[in-house]
């Protein structure tokens, strides 16, 4: 390998080292991240199964045998800080970075991008071993910016919509999320099942979540637009910028949590009672039933993050949204202290809950783009519940907001 020049990105603080190296020192590099589809989350692998994809190939192995030039492939490789600065300090790159790369395995190097160059440089590895290659190393410090290059190098390919970019970066939110939730109230954590995304299960208790979809409410909440939706195309380009924003900013998690957890606890709360008593009618019937609803989780998300977090461009100060939080913390076990059914009957509770008016409420909601309309709805009620401060009466009074 020889190093050609390096730069350092300082948007996205990592450092771009192009290098030249012979096919089967790269072939041999890469076979472990080529066997694991890049190893990274979201890489696309090998693109097999379509006849597009075959002349493609079949013209890029004749062309590489002809001696073409192809583009570089990117490789990703996560250092420690000191590292990354000594490598933007060095005066001697080729030596700094041949001398810190050696101390990493292969396994842990990631294909950025280069997956379909790659499986041609495999193929035609015989008789070309020693043949140069253009490779570029993308040296970073966090998964995060290995992910911004990889959306950044997607955006002008095959086109990429939100809920591909969403699977590229839900993993590793929802391994923080559980980590999260489980550390600050276990006891909660018990009750609540996550379901893949691939999963074809439906919810069928309370704290039941898919988890494409408690991305979407992280999404909700680090954009603040309860428009934001993974299911939808609309204004794709400016949601991909804004998701990688997002990436790049590495929004904290802690007050997500909060907000998540208060939600999942009642939604328990409301799943343990039976309103199959009072026969209500719509799409409200049960107890389980609000938190079923996406847009009744987005609104409820939306609202709290809001009075917590603040407006894009008036975010509240440290001081001011911890008050808010333990405003909206109070109301939320005020509320649940009102369905414990111990202390109230049911028909007091449904008095309290109200959801024959909801259910009533929605039918009045214009029909078209309805799922954007019961978003924005929710989050206008769920905000005047959370900044109640003279007590809850009854829920009715905020569906009418609706």
């Amino acid at each position: 390998m020889r190093v050609v020049d390096g730069n350092f990105d300082t948007n996205a603080s990592a450092f771009s080292i192009s290098t030249v190296m012979e096919l089967l020192e790269y072939t041999s590099l890469t076979d472990y991240a080529f066997k694991q589809d890049g190893n990274i989350e979201g890489q696309r692998s090998v693109i097999s199964k379509s006849a597009a994809a075959s002349k493609i190939r079949d013209r890029m192995i004749k062309d590489f045998k002809n001696g073409g030039v192809f583009p570089p492939v990117v490789l990703g490789l996560i250092v420690k800080e000191e590292e990354l600065q000594k490598i933007k300090e060095s005066v001697s790159l080729d030596d700094d970075f041949a001398q810190i790369f050696e101390t990493y395995p292969h396994e842990e190097i990631s294909i950025i991008d280069g997956m379909q160059r790659t499986n041609i440089y495999r193929g035609c590895l015989e008789g070309n071993e020693e043949r140069e290659i253009r490779v570029e190393y993308w040296i970073a410090t966090s998964i995060n910016k290995l992910l911004y290059r990889m959306l950044v190098l997607n955006t002008g390919q095959v086109p990429w919509n939100v809920r591909r970019q969403v699977e590229v970066i839900y993993k590793p939110i929802i391994s923080q999320i559980k980590v999260l939730v489980e550390n600050k109230d276990p006891d909660l954590y018990s009750k609540l099942n996550f379901y893949d995304i691939n999963d074809k299960g439906r919810r069928t208790n309370a704290g039941e979540f898919h988890k494409n979809q408690i991305v979407d409410l992280f999404l909700v909440y680090s954009l603040r637009n309860e428009k934001t939706d993974i299911s939808t195309q609309l204004a794709e380009e400016y949601k991909k910028l804004d998701l990688m924003d997002a990436l790049d900013q590495s929004i904290s998690l802690d007050k997500f949590i909060d907000i998540f957890i208060a939600m999942c606890k009642l939604d328990i709360a409301l799943g343990n009672l039976d309103l199959s008593v009072i026969e209500l009618e719509g799409r409200f019937t049960n107890g389980k039933d609000l938190f079923s609803s996406h847009p009744v989780r987005v609104g409820f998300v939306a609202a709290a993050t809001e009075l917590i977090i603040g407006r894009k461009g008036r975010e509240r100060n440290p001081k001011q949204s911890e008050e808010a939080l333990n405003r909206f913390v109070d109301n939320i076990n005020e509320i649940i202290s009102r369905l414990d059914a111990e202390r109230f009957s049911i028909e007091e509770i449904e008095e309290f809950l109200d959801f024959q008016m909801l259910n009533q409420w929605l039918t009045s909601l214009p029909k078209s783009k309805v799922g954007e309309e019961e978003r924005t709805g929710f989050k206008k009620a769920f905000a005047m519940i959370f900044e109640e401060k003279e007590g809850f009466i009854k829920l009715s009074e905020y569906w009418m907001k609706i």
